[in-house]
């Protein structure tokens, strides 16, 4: 269950934030009794039963085309008979090396709440285009793709709301375009406060960080951004997915943040276990939902997904952002809201505290959990319940055209 509370460390000074939702600790399941109560919900946390389907299916599925750059872009939004027009919409943005289907648990709490959603396939992913070329990964393109989709759906500002490498692109529609914005939510991935003086360097960030925490929490990105890379990663998709969702609070840093460990351990042919279902967490032990992904992993390939990681290590991201865009523009002021979570080796609860000891975030609220990486899958309750709590604290009445 969440937790809450005014500094777990002296780095990082959490404003407390109490949900609205009365009903943080009971857990929705799915229920096998199709006459049982209608409160429950198909969460893919919770063990698969078949009288369950996921509630992306009831959104309907859009394609654009060719936006304003030739991209082509898969999303899911709210059939209008279900939304409260009084309600703002919500934009879900994944990361890697997810889809759009990775929302399904959250969105089946927030949709009957009323919101309207926007839920896209990023590029690289799925439905929507996959070049190989890392420029096509700066953020202010992506950015721009996503209000390609707003002005497709004739939607002014938004909840702008990602995970991973998600919560780097909501962070960076609000900074390349803070007039579609209403508020801010970030899970896992804190703010990346753009640093005007110091190039990227990912040996440089590793050894930093693993003075401050005792590894180096961005190890696994070395292999992800190699040449060796994706083809590794397509072959081993099955392992992927075990990896990501291992049994163990240590299993992410052992296999994510120690050089080397990662490829070894996607070649490893020590154990048959990536088909048992049983090694990884309860929350990802659907067997539709592991299959799903890695197919979807296996047709579509890493070509495209790696690419969030080498136009980052090229220093181009934040090149474009100093050089583009005014210092008073780094400040957030629209609402923000942190998810954090105490087990995610990688995404460290205390990165919060450099952008709220620098005043960039003067509207802050944040939660924490007490899970690992994928919060969306594992503690889907929380996070819908959370999300709904401070839009209804930070934006009730806000205009949203």
């Amino acid at each position: 269950m969440p937790t809450r509370d005014n500094g777990p460390t002296a780095i990082v000074q959490w404003t407390p934030y109490n949900p609205l939702c009365p009903h943080l600790d009971c857990a929705h399941t799915c229920n096998p009794d199709p006459q049982a109560s209608s409160q429950t919900h198909p969460l893919i946390s919770q063990p698969h039963d078949s009288t369950c389907s996921p509630a992306m299916e009831s959104l309907t599925k859009k394609t654009i085309a060719e936006n304003s750059r030739g991209m082509t872009y898969t999303y899911y939004t709210s059939d209008p008979s279900t939304v409260n027009p009084s309600q703002p919409t919500l934009l879900l943005v994944h990361g890697f090396p997810d889809e759009a289907y990775m929302w399904d648990a959250v969105v089946a709490q927030l949709a009957p709440k009323g919101y309207r959603l926007i839920v896209p396939d990023m590029l690289g992913y799925a439905g929507t285009s996959k070049p190989t070329d890392p420029s096509a990964y700066r953020f202010k393109h992506i950015a721009a793709d996503l209000v390609d989709i707003l002005d497709a759906e004739a939607v002014g500002k938004v909840v702008s709301i990602g995970h991973d490498w998600g919560s780097a692109v909501a962070q960076r529609l609000y900074l390349w375009h803070p007039e579609r914005v209403l508020a801010l939510v970030m899970l896992n991935v804190a703010y990346m406060l753009p640093d005007p003086e110091n190039p990227f360097d990912l040996a440089k960030v590793n050894k930093m960080m693993e003075q401050i925490f005792g590894y180096p929490i961005m190890a696994y990105q070395e292999f992800l951004a190699s040449e060796r890379g994706p083809k590794i990663l397509r072959e081993h998709a099955d392992r992927v997915y075990l990896g990501s969702h291992l049994k163990g609070d240590n299993s992410m840093r052992d296999i994510f943040c120690v050089p080397g460990a990662i490829e070894k351990f996607l070649l490893s042919t020590d154990d048959d276990s990536s088909s048992d279902l049983s090694a990884v967490k309860p929350y990802a032990q659907n067997a539709e939902v592991r299959d799903r992904f890695v197919q979807r992993l296996q047709r579509d390939g890493f070509d495209g997904p790696v690419n969030y990681y080498r136009v980052f290590h090229a220093d181009t991201q934040r090149l474009d952002e100093i050089q583009e865009l005014t210092p008073d523009r780094f400040v957030v002021n629209v609402p923000a809201f942190y998810i954090a979570c105490t087990k995610d080796a990688v995404c460290r609860p205390e990165m919060i505290g450099t952008p709220l000891d620098k005043g960039m975030l003067p509207d802050f609220d944040s939660l924490v959990l007490d899970c690992g990486h994928w919060c969306p899958l594992e503690m889907p309750t929380e996070v819908a319940e959370g999300i709904d709590g401070f839009v209804s604290k930070k934006l009730a009445g806000a205009a949203t055209a």
